[in-house]
């Protein structure tokens, strides 16, 4: 039985008890705005599109204040809060074996471990982000053997990487799932020296899985800003997100970072994200691209690597036309762009670049809108995408420009510095799940938190004019 069953009706009445939050923050962009705050995220209202590129973006101003969320509770609640606090504070105690909780001062000797075990069963660009994880452990312990509880949507990425020896993929869902059972016998047989919970939403099927595969393990997950007492009855070490201020990426590099000594020098870009291109995609890929004479520009940054198990030529740049990804897709409602938007944006584009080929893609259920977008373009330069995911993985890393909402294919760009046209609904996303690149990149921030389709196509032409011109990219006009 899931604990979260149990504690769903408090939460309900515990949210009664709070009275709307409010937060203060001083604009770094144009226009009024509005803000109506809910822990742990904050819905911004701006009165106009603001627009960031790293000349204002919160993580690149020294001087930047983050939100102040002041939160008022009525005492004649406190005691129900108390209750959830109290049944869960006691479900970690049983998993965890204790009943207080102390950060260590000390660093794990890196010679000390044999095996790790990654939580990252979530989505893709979750993944993405974390790799600098898996290379740290990789470089600055060589001997160490990396395995990691996958989801089933992000398994198939997982499993190419290099530096994974297995993966156990279960389903990415919060309640109890039978698949939790088949990840647990599979993982416990290998006696884990050490579980990384990547992952910071829901603990208690992080909690769970840790306990039952390897109860003796050291333990680390990220620092949870009200219940690390609770939480640490199972997580012995955590680590502390600095909200606003600190992208995903190094929070979780800081997980072993903080917490291990290495015994071998980490390779000099071991903080980058990156991705891994598969053979038979890649192949596909550019037998594509050769019949319709469009060039190919290989990264040369280190971060685009292949998988172990690569047999021919390795990947290389070839000649051709340019081409731009345009991506309309998103897990969440309120990232999914609007297909007439897009269409503009990529009319635009081929009305503006003669030489540039525009692809425009999506998720699998948007095949019939990616397909319209470029029927309505009605220029052969404009093409539907709809290909796996590894495929859409290699035309991302060889792409001149990214244009696409806050999602896996945004950071797979990032992660091969490719620049980014971002379309971001959520404030606290732009501070914190930025582009994390060496590229330009360009963020637009809808005025309505509940979607990007309050963003003008015009701005985002506009703004994507701008990031060519930042990028020295040249097209024939």
């Amino acid at each position: 039985m899931d604990i979260n069953h149990w504690l769903r009706p408090l939460r309900r009445r515990q949210c009664l008890a709070n009275e709307r939050k409010t937060a203060t923050f001083a604009p770094v962009g144009n226009g009024t705005f509005s803000i109506q705050a809910a822990n742990p995220s904050m819905k911004v209202y701006f009165s106009e599109t603001q627009v960031f590129t790293r000349k204002n973006h919160p993580a690149f101003l020294p001087t930047f204040e983050p939100p102040e969320i002041i939160q008022r509770v009525d005492p004649s609640k406190i005691r129900k809060k108390s209750l959830s606090e109290h049944i869960r504070y006691n479900f970690f105690r049983m998993l965890g074996g204790r009943s207080t909780w102390t950060q260590p001062t000390s660093k794990i000797d890196g010679h000390s471990l044999k095996r790790i075990l990654l939580f990252r069963y979530d989505a893709i660009g979750d993944f993405i982000v974390s790799t600098p994880v898996i290379r740290w452990l990789a470089t600055a312990l060589p001997h160490v053997k990396i395995d990691i509880v996958t989801s089933y949507r992000n398994d198939a990425l997982v499993r190419n990487d290099p530096f994974v020896c297995h993966t156990f993929p279960i389903h990415p869902g919060h309640n109890a799932h039978v698949s939790w059972i088949d990840g647990v016998r599979k993982t416990k047989p290998y006696n884990y020296d050490l579980i990384l919970g990547l992952v910071f939403t829901r603990m208690t099927k992080c909690a769970i899985l840790a306990s039952a595969i390897a109860p003796e393990a050291e333990k680390i997950t990220i620092l949870h800003d009200r219940r690390q007492l609770t939480y640490g009855l199972v997580f012995n070490r955590q680590v502390p997100h600095h909200d606003w201020r600190e992208h995903w990426s190094t929070t979780m590099l800081r997980v072993v970072t903080d917490n291990i000594t290495p015994v071998a020098e980490p390779v000099a870009n071991a903080s980058h994200p990156y991705i891994v291109l598969e053979e038979e995609a890649w192949n596909k890929v550019q037998q594509r691209l050769a019949d319709q004479q469009i060039g190919y520009d290989l990264p040369d940054n280190g971060n685009v690597l292949q998988t172990r198990q690569w047999k021919g030529a390795p990947p290389s740049s070839r000649a051709g036309y340019p081409y731009c990804i345009v991506n309309i897709s998103a897990f969440t409602k309120n990232r999914q762009w609007n297909s007439d938007a897009c269409m503009v944006v990529c009319r635009s584009l081929v009305d503006a670049y003669p030489s540039l080929c525009v692809f425009v893609t999506g998720a699998p259920d948007a095949r019939t809108d990616i397909e319209d977008i470029a029927a309505r373009v009605g220029n052969p330069r404009c093409m539907p995408l709809s290909v796996s995911l590894m495929e859409v993985m290699v035309m991302v890393a060889g792409c001149s420009f990214l244009i696409s909402p806050d999602t896996a294919t945004l950071h797979m760009a990032a992660a091969a510095d490719r620049p980014v046209v971002g379309l971001y609904a959520e404030y606290i996303k732009v501070a914190e799940w930025y582009p994390f690149t060496n590229a330009p990149f360009t963020i637009l921030l809808s005025t309505n938190p509940e979607s990007i389709n309050a963003i003008e196509a015009e701005k985002i032409i506009a703004a994507t004019h701008q990031l060519i011109s930042e990028a020295a990219l040249s097209f024939a006009q």
